[in-house]
């Protein structure tokens, strides 16, 4: 009697939805600005790298103890030499930004991991502005305003509403000097 093969349709399927064009979208926005804007207003989406850094502490005795633990274990590294996987999962957070010369403005912040969804903190204002028309992406179980975005397509929906904002328009034609 033979078993099904559990691990075939993840080969076959595309079930999937990866971000990996999420910041190619992202960054062309940015380049559409500086064009529209003749080089007077400029964007960036960059990652914002975590500088929190919190000491572990940890009693003698403990130390202690998983010291004689670890001394009765083999060691992973003898087990296996390939890198933990882990990583490849992880969720960065990034910033959109606009600038001129003297100026800059955060327009959103987004959390983005490998797959979709991504979540998106717009600046408060401009939720406040346009937000009926974010509703379909609003995130009803946090306090503050996250959206999340579910497709390449999302994305531009999702930008699109940002644009009409009367902040966003605002601070680029302040930024561009006029």
């Amino acid at each position: 009697m033979g078993t099904e093969n559990l691990w075939e349709d993840l080969f076959t399927s595309n079930e999937i939805n990866t971000t990996d064009s999420f910041i190619s979208i992202i960054d062309s926005y940015a380049r559409d600005l500086e064009s529209a804007s003749s080089n007077k207003v400029h964007a960036r989406f960059t990652r914002i790298k975590n500088t929190e850094s919190s000491p572990l502490l940890i009693s003698q005795e403990y130390a202690q103890t998983l010291k004689s633990a670890l001394q009765n274990t083999k060691a992973e590294k003898e087990q296996l030499s390939q890198k933990d996987a882990n990583s490849l999962y992880d969720t960065n957070k990034y910033a959109f930004d606009i600038y001129g010369d003297e100026y800059k403005f955060r327009v959103f912040t987004a959390d983005v991991g490998p797959v979709y969804p991504v979540r998106v903190e717009p600046d408060i204002n401009i939720c406040y502005e346009v937000g009926d028309d974010l509703e379909r992406f609003l995130d009803f179980y946090t306090e503050t305003p996250n959206y999340w975005i579910n497709d390449d397509e999302s994305v531009h929906s999702f930008f699109k509403v940002i644009i009409k904002s009367r902040k966003m328009q605002f601070m680029v034609k302040r930024l561009s000097g006029d």
